[in-house]
């Protein structure tokens, strides 16, 4: 076995400490070679190395050497055999020289969780999301005002996108939700920048556009029931918001919009 000899010693010797006798017994001279520690032993056990002899202690001197066990020498070197290998795990003996226990042909049981324990027990943080649904149910009712050309681009349900939900990513809009979304479902959608909304206004979605269906059509948003007076580029979306897309051809009175003049 060869050790670093970090301690620099220029003679060593290699000691077997038996824990029930509490004593130490002579194994054999360690070589030292090139900053190098070599030796070898026939059987597993707790070893040290020591730079001096040390009487043998035995088993009915090893009371007695308790208390002058604490002034032998600490410059010591951590050896051990079991299977050819050593370790950097360390814990002192009576002779203040370190030392390492293994069992013979088994590895020690280890109480500790590893990093990867705890990462499996550690719930990943829920992602936040909202639903978004576009309708025209209003055009059903309304297909006499609709321009020529257009019913085919009106669902006979007057669902263009059933509830669908979407993941929210930090600092994104109910605009931002909508283009994600009508990109990913391949909705045709148009807007403008308008400063009067100070940000995007919807033209129109799925082909149909506003004055399609009357000069008081077009589309308008609502969160949760309730129509924001302000455009949709200035709604900060929110976990479990509800986002509604809707056409209005009576300008919001027959979808609902709080702020229509009764």
């Amino acid at each position: 076995m060869n050790l670093e000899n970090n301690n620099d010693f220029k003679e060593a010797f290699l000691y077997s400490y038996n824990e029930e006798s509490n004593s130490l017994s002579y194994s054999t001279d360690v070589a030292v070679s090139e900053g190098k520690l070599m030796f070898s032993v026939n059987e597993g056990g707790d070893y040290i190395i020591t730079d001096k002899k040390i009487e043998t202690l035995d088993k009915e001197n090893s009371e007695e050497s308790k208390g002058n066990e604490e002034s032998k020498d600490n410059n010591s070197e951590l050896a051990e055999n079991v299977d050819g290998t050593s370790s950097d795990n360390e814990s002192k003996n009576p002779s203040n020289g370190d030392k390492t226990s293994k069992p013979n042909g088994a590895a020690p049981p280890s109480n500790d969780n590893t990093s990867s324990d705890k990462n499996n027990n550690e719930s990943k943080p829920k992602s936040k999301t909202c639903t978004i649904e576009i309708r025209c149910d209003t055009i059903l009712k309304n297909m006499d005002k609709l321009r020529p050309g257009l019913d085919k681009y009106v669902p006979n349900n007057g669902v263009i996108l059933a509830t669908t939900t979407v993941e929210i990513y930090d600092g994104e809009n109910v605009f931002d939700i909508l283009k994600r979304v009508t990109r990913n479902k391949k909705i045709q959608m148009e807007f403008r920048n308008d400063p009067v909304y100070s940000g995007a206004y919807i033209e129109g979605i799925n082909h149909l556009y506003e004055f399609d269906c009357g000069t008081e059509s077009g589309w308008m948003y609502k969160v949760n029931g309730w129509f924001p007076n302000y455009g949709c580029s200035q709604y900060k979306v929110k976990d479990g918001d509800v986002i509604s897309w809707v056409y209005t051809c009576d300008l919001g009175k027959d979808v609902g919009d709080q702020y229509y003049d009764k």
